[in-house]
């Protein structure tokens, strides 16, 4: 199965109030201050997230 890296505080604690839990946690590697999210990739999981980053420009915040 594939994952989702999440970078954005935002959006993971948005992930996390409907129920997805990280599947693991990683330094951010551009600056080890801050925190990565790992995510399983499933399509309830990429329906969540798009409708979480529909509303604004958070591209920068996911990576596949």
């Amino acid at each position: 199965m594939q994952n989702k890296i999440i970078y954005s505080l935002r959006v993971y604690l948005s992930l996390q109030s409907l129920g997805f839990e990280p599947i693991a946690t990683m330094p951010n590697p551009n600056n080890n201050n801050l925190m990565c999210w790992v995510f399983n990739k499933t399509p309830e999981f990429m329906k969540s997230l798009n409708n979480i980053i529909e509303g604004g420009s958070l591209n920068e915040a996911i990576q596949d």
